[in-house]
């Protein structure tokens, strides 16, 4: 009996370390498995785009060529939803005029049949998914921090916002929320005492590549007043639902199902004039009201509020065109447009010196299309905020690749529109190009604004008033929602 109880104990002692080794090995296996899974979610950085597919949506782009197609196009767009990539506000019908643009999947027979029956040539191809799915890739194969050769989400452009407070000279804060109770940031470089030069981003949620602008003067002279993005909660959207939206996320109920309203149509200069639309369903929907939106309101509140403004600029995309006010009239005229006029030239020479990009320069809505409402010419006239130098710049590309610009484009478009922001007294001073390369490429790698690495351009590390370290903040933080 003793023997027996021996043996089975000595069995029992064998299965539970046989049981005990077995559990281990599979805790080590499962602990190796959730380490690898944690590294590769760091390594990868980000979310899959999870959103609506275009596969099946029509995507057309065409040149009109007689004034019967031109009649034609404005008649069908009354009646049917139509998302214009270009030109932006889908209410320049002229011959000649290159049209892209976007409709549902239950308007696309329609859509063909009149581009038939109108001899329309359609001259694309859906490729909307595989645009999108190049900038997801991006993503992955990423390192942990912020990289400023691919894009961000949200979440990781807050993060790094939020860590600009610890740079000296760098002032935080918030001019309000959005729709969705978003932080709408306000970064201030500078002595707030100095004249001020005013930059805003992110205003039209799909324009990722959308915002950068760098000073020709140094930050004892000017204080910068930038707006990272003004439509947080658009620009979430487009991560996670629908990558082409451009308003922001306000309910339009009673009138409407449809949601949001155009912000840059949404500012009381000829508000629902030329270039905009009444209906909630259209891209371009000016809103109920000239600021009738909280992101509308909150930069009109503190752009009013501040004195010595010298410049504002608000960066967009696509066309490499840099406009001038008027864009809510053929008739308004700027009363500096002649200085207007060569601010925009010189900027556009010192792109095509730097990178040799094409970009074009006039005033709105000649040479580029009508827009009322919008945030440029409601920052120059003096019912606004009385800006003397105000400009719009639509950013790379001229539509090969639209809204999606591939990352491998965003450091020539960073270079070369930081070498356009050195135009001071409308000349250029001896070219920085080499300053302006290596100050990115201090930035670029890491996302780190670190005044330690000023040393190797020949900044004094406790330097924080020098050209060189003003640039090293501005890539940092104007370029925020471009990447």
């Amino acid at each position: 009996i003793n023997f027996r109880i021996f043996y089975h104990f000595f069995n029992f002692r064998k299965i539970r370390m046989l049981l005990l080794f077995n559990f281990s090995c599979v805790m080590v296996f499962l602990s190796l498995i959730l380490l690898v899974s944690i590294l590769e979610s760091q390594r990868i950085g980000g979310p899959t785009y999870t959103g609506v597919s275009f596969k099946d949506h029509g995507y057309y782009e065409t040149t009109i060529e007689t004034q019967i197609q031109a009649d034609s196009f404005r008649g069908i767009s009354e009646n049917i939803e139509i998302d214009f990539f270009y030109p932006h506000n889908g209410a320049q019908f002229v011959v000649g005029e290159t049209v892209k643009f976007l409709v549902k999947p239950e308007d696309k027979s329609t859509m063909d049949f009149f581009c038939d029956s109108m001899e329309f040539v359609i001259t694309s191809e859906n490729k909307l998914d595989k645009l999108i799915q190049n900038e997801f890739d991006g993503k992955k194969g990423r390192s942990v921090g912020f990289n400023f050769n691919v894009y961000h989400t949200l979440q990781e452009q807050f993060a790094y916002l939020d860590g600009l407070a610890d740079i000296p000279g760098v002032t935080v804060s918030s001019i309000g929320n959005s729709v969705e109770l978003r932080k709408l940031y306000k970064i201030s470089i500078g002595n707030d005492s100095l004249p001020k030069i005013v930059v805003d981003c992110g205003i039209h949620a799909r324009e990722w590549a959308a915002h950068a602008w760098i000073n020709g003067y140094e930050t004892n002279s000017v204080n910068w007043i930038i707006y990272p993005n003004l439509n947080p909660d658009g620009y979430l959207h487009t991560w996670t639902s629908y990558r082409y939206w451009r308003k922001n996320r306000a309910s339009n109920l009673p009138q409407s199902t449809c949601i949001g309203v155009d912000l840059n149509r949404n500012y009381d200069i000829e508000w629902m004039n030329a270039g905009t639309s009444n209906s909630p369903c259209s891209d371009i929907y000016g809103g109920p009201s000239a600021f009738s939106e909280p992101e509308s309101q909150a930069h009109r509140d503190d752009m009013l509020a501040m004195d010595k403004k010298l410049a504002y600029l608000t960066y967009h995309a696509y066309s490499q065109f840099i406009i001038y006010p008027y864009s809510s009239s053929y008739a308004a005229e700027a009363w500096n447009k002649v200085e207007l006029d060569t601010v925009a030239k010189a900027m556009v020479d010192t792109i095509s010196d730097t990178t040799g990009a094409y970009y074009e320069y006039g005033e709105g809505a000649p040479s580029f299309y009508p827009a009322s409402g919008g945030s440029d010419d409601w920052s120059h006239n003096d019912s606004g905020a009385n800006v003397p130098i105000s400009l719009t710049i639509e950013l790379r590309d001229r539509g090969q690749y639209g809204f999606a610009l591939p990352e491998s484009q965003l450091e020539d478009m960073f270079i070369e529109n930081l070498a356009a922001l050195r135009v001071r007294n409308h000349s250029l001073p001896p070219s920085d190009t080499e300053i302006i390369k290596t100050a990115y490429d201090h930035v670029a790698p890491g996302g780190s604004c670190n005044p330690a690495n000023l040393e190797s351009i020949g900044c004094p590390s406790d330097a924080t008033c020098t050209y060189q370290l003003s640039i090293l903040i501005f890539i940092s933080t104007i370029l925020i929602i471009l990447v």
